[in-house]
């Protein structure tokens, strides 16, 4: 009974026990754990610093303690910079991390980086800037703050739109700056080693209030190679504290690796005449390669070469290439590079034929008062038409042999004025006809189309200038007298009104005296309109293939428009658009919808001063005319010896657009001689587009071979 007992009451008891002595140690071990001191929060940034001030009122800053607090090791030849925004003349050197550490192999966690700079006088109030730099990379920077600190500026964000801009676009540098004090136009970007800046320095930034950035564009075509290169910004404030950065942008290659551009020398072209044809191929790519380009006219193969372009280089392939064919060609440069693209350029060209200016009284360079050759050759230069001058005597008879190589023939007679005859006499008349394969425009002193002119002309000379006798007519002279003229083009025939006004006038005071005539003009019944005009053609316009012939019975310099002074412009730029239309006719260039010409192309058409007292002002005119069927702004300038002109301190220039298709505008400018003497002036003219020929952008104004003489 007392083994019973003892069994049942041993079962409870442990159980009991147990469970008491679980519970317990529970208890005891939560306790002990949550008696435990609570760690530290732990820090977001890898480093902390700050300063210790002492000396004199507790001002000088005497060390600086960065401490590591977490990431990985700092190897011990990386380097600490400390920077002065008010004593920048004191900033200490690089410190060396190992220069911190006592010695210590590496900057571990934990430890701190102290070193004492109160030997540098650095003293408050300042603001030191604290960088630790691996690697060349900024890993820790921070701006510590004295007593009342000026704090310099901080650039909060930089970078560029797009962020890997393509070679040749556009980039858009931004920075975003904290300074409540910044200076106004004191942020600039240097961008002096972005490939094909050609070493440009500091450019200015513009700030926006709308998105709080200072932004500048470099434009676009400025770059012009692949790679990563650096940019850098600076900026100060009005306390005179200064901060920069320095930032990396990759430019990429461009979709297209290659540009391509193409020119044409000589600009004005003869027909069997070389020319040279150049094609300019940038790389673009960041490799070389081996470019090949291929040469075209109207869609004819003209010739290829290839060599090989570094990358970001520049090559020129040229061409030789010799038109036959007189009219307009388009010219096309189509270049490739092995790996890449390819690019292509286009060139609109006239080619001319060969045409001669032929002075049969006075040589065309000596401007004399009554050298209509003078005037005509100002005229084709004005009109951008190229051609070849040679002088035979009045005295002399004309031969065949003369025109044998020219497809297009300018014979001037001479004026009235003086003693050379005023008509083609029999020998210079069949040279004329007998040169059988030459277009002829025979200019000067000559009466066509009259009874009693008719003696003077055999009947093969009047069918080849389409000169025709009309019953009524007679053949007059008018010397020393003004007339009015009209003229009206022959569609039909090609023969265009391109740029001559509707109502023109004979100028005879174009050089200064009254001895100037108008030769011999046609009088049809009892009026006087008809002086370049018979049955509402031109005067002697003949056509029988490619041969053609025309007459004009005055030198077309005459032709004139009046100023707004009332005063005749000086050469007539109504002569340089005869002088134009007939010529393109002959050339075979233009018909009754064309004006035969590839490319814009300005000239000066004619210039005249009006006063020349040094102690008055001078009003200097110009005729402005547009050759090609492509219009646009030019700038006109007064050149004085060879100079910009200047009155009033300013340069004497003027802006004005002329319509394409044989458009001219006049302007006026107003200058004052500094002091009586000779003056030697000239206009020049600058377009803001294409201008094709640039021969005929200047105009003297020496009629005599001399300076102007002002009194």
């Amino acid at each position: 009974m007392r083994r019973r007992a003892s069994r049942g009451v041993s079962d409870v008891i442990a159980t009991i026990l147990l469970l008491g002595l679980t519970v317990t140690l529970f208890a005891s071990i939560f306790f002990f754990v949550n008696t435990f001191p609570v760690p530290p929060p732990q820090p977001e940034n890898q480093f902390t610093a700050g300063l210790t001030y002492g000396g004199s009122g507790a001002l000088t800053i005497e060390t600086v303690s960065i401490t590591h607090l977490a990431g990985p090791s700092i190897p011990n030849n990386d380097q600490v910079y400390i920077t002065s925004a008010a004593h920048p003349s004191r900033n200490p050197p690089p410190f060396l991390v190992s220069a911190g550490l006592s010695g210590s192999g590496a900057w571990n966690l934990g430890q701190v980086w102290t070193k004492n700079i109160s030997t540098y006088a650095l003293t408050a109030p300042d603001n030191l800037t604290v960088s630790v730099v691996s690697a060349s990379q900024l890993i820790f920077r921070i701006s510590l703050p004295g007593s009342n600190p000026n704090t310099p500026p901080d650039f909060i964000a930089v970078g560029t739109t797009p962020a890997a801009p393509a070679v040749g676009v556009a980039i858009v540098v931004y920075a975003q700056i904290a300074d409540s004090n910044l200076k106004s136009n004191s942020v600039y970007v240097n961008y002096s080693e972005l490939p094909g800046s050609g070493g440009a320095s500091k450019h200015v930034m513009t700030f926006s209030g709308a998105t709080g950035l200072w932004t500048f564009t470099i434009p676009s075509g400025t770059t012009n190679a692949a790679g990563t290169y650096y940019l850098f910004i600076n900026a100060s404030d009005n306390n005179g504290l200064k901060n920069s950065v320095a930032f990396a942008v990759t430019l990429t290659a461009p979709n297209a690796p290659i540009t391509v551009s193409l020119t044409a020398t000589p600009a004005t072209i003869v027909a069997g005449s070389a020319v040279t044809l150049t094609a300019q191929v940038v790389n673009l790519g960041s490799g070389a390669g081996l470019a090949t380009v291929s040469f075209t006219a109207n869609a004819a193969a003209v010739g290829s070469s290839s060599q090989s372009i570094a990358a970001g280089g520049v090559a020129s392939f040229t061409q030789a290439w010799t038109p036959s064919v007189v009219g307009v060609y388009q010219l096309f440069a189509v270049a490739s590079i092995a790996g890449g693209s390819s690019a292509s350029a286009a060139l609109n060209v006239t080619v001319f034929p060969a045409i001669l200016l032929l002075a049969h009284n006075v040589a065309s360079g000596t401007n004399q008062p009554d050298n209509s050759s003078g005037w005509l050759a100002s005229e084709l230069t004005a009109d951008g038409i190229p051609y070849s001058a040679q002088f035979v005597s009045c005295k002399t008879a004309l031969t065949s042999g003369l025109f044998s190589s020219y497809k297009v023939a300018i014979v001037d007679f001479g004026s009235a004025f003086g003693s050379c005859p005023k008509s083609a006499s029999t020998t210079d008349q069949s040279a004329i006809t007998g040169a059988s394969t030459t277009s002829f425009w025979v200019v000067g002193s000559i009466a066509f189309g009259a009874a009693a002119c008719n003696a003077n002309f055999n009947s093969a000379f009047f069918s080849l200038l389409g000169a025709k006798y009309t019953a009524g007519q007679t053949c007059m002279t008018l010397p020393n007298a003004t007339g009015t003229a009209t003229y009206a083009a022959s569609l039909a025939s090609g023969v265009r009104a391109d740029g001559v006004p509707a109502s023109i006038v004979i100028n005879k005071t174009i050089a200064g005296t009254s001895n100037e005539v108008p030769y011999d003009y046609f009088k049809i019944g009892a009026t006087n309109t008809a002086y370049l005009t018979v049955g509402g053609n031109p005067v002697g316009t003949w056509a029988s293939g490619a041969v053609k012939g025309a007459a004009l019975a005055s030198e077309p310099a005459l032709l004139a428009a009046a100023l707004p002074t009332s005063n005749n412009w000086g050469t007539g730029a109504a002569g340089a658009a005869v002088t134009y239309n007939i010529v393109d006719w002959l050339s075979g260039l233009t018909n009754a919808t064309s004006n035969g010409r590839a490319l814009a192309d300005y000239g000066v058409a004619e210039t005249l001063v009006v006063g020349v007292n040094h102690a008055q002002l001078t009003n200097v005119y110009a005729a402005i005319r547009a050759n090609g069927p492509i219009g646009g702004p030019v700038t006109v300038t007064l050149y004085v010896n060879g100079t910009p002109a200047l009155f009033g301190g300013a340069p004497v220039e003027t802006q004005a657009t002329v319509t394409g298709g044989g458009g001219v505008v006049f302007v006026s400018l107003t200058w004052q001689a500094p002091s009586s003497g000779r003056y030697t002036l000239s206009i020049v003219i600058t377009a803001a587009g294409n201008d094709y020929d640039i021969a005929n952008d200047q105009l003297g104004m020496s009629i005599l071979n001399q300076a102007t003489n002002f009194a």
